[in-house]
């Protein structure tokens, strides 16, 4: 196989939803959710709503052959505003870690909880232990996600840090 840029079709039909989604959906809301420095919990439900905030589709874009089609993906929603696609994308990051070091059982425990339901979506954010004040110590440091338990060490992203702080408050 050769090295291409080339979009497949697949690529481009998911580029273009998503597209669509950034220009109307977050695109319109970013001015709002910027100025209130909030999590932007109506915009993730949206996502949620569609299909862009889940488990499979992270899935189904870092299965994707070319290995363009996160890249677009996340150009596409980074493109409608950065903060809000940081909050959309960001349970990605917990999810990535999860599959690369869980166990099957632990994939298939945590990973549900992580993305929750589209009726009801929840924030697999990670925080370092210095923001959570319950951390747990690990042969690979201190840390820990906060709405689920499980283990796996990040540096805190500041898009993401009013849904930790929310998470942590309730």
């Amino acid at each position: 196989m050769t090295f291409s840029l080339q979009l497949s079709e697949d690529v481009i039909e998911v580029r273009d939803w998503v597209h669509q989604f950034a220009a109307e959906i977050i695109r319109p809301a970013a001015a709002e959710w910027d100025e209130r420095e909030e999590t932007p919990w109506p915009v993730i439900q949206e996502a949620a709503k569609v299909g862009l905030y889940s488990a499979d589709f992270f899935a189904q874009q870092a299965a994707e052959p070319t290995g363009l089609g996160m890249l677009t993906a996340f150009e596409e929603m980074f493109w409608g505003d950065a903060g809000i696609a940081l909050s959309v994308m960001g349970t990605g990051l917990a999810a990535a870690a999860l599959a690369g070091n869980g166990t099957p059982e632990q994939i298939g425990r945590w990973l549900p909880d992580m993305f929750g339901t589209p009726g009801d979506p929840k924030l697999g954010a990670l925080v370092h232990s210095t923001q959570a004040g319950l951390a747990t110590h690990s042969s690979r440091g201190v840390h820990r996600i906060v709405n689920c338990g499980h283990h796996i060490p990040w540096e805190r992203p500041d898009a993401v840090v009013s849904a930790i702080e929310e998470v942590l408050s309730s």
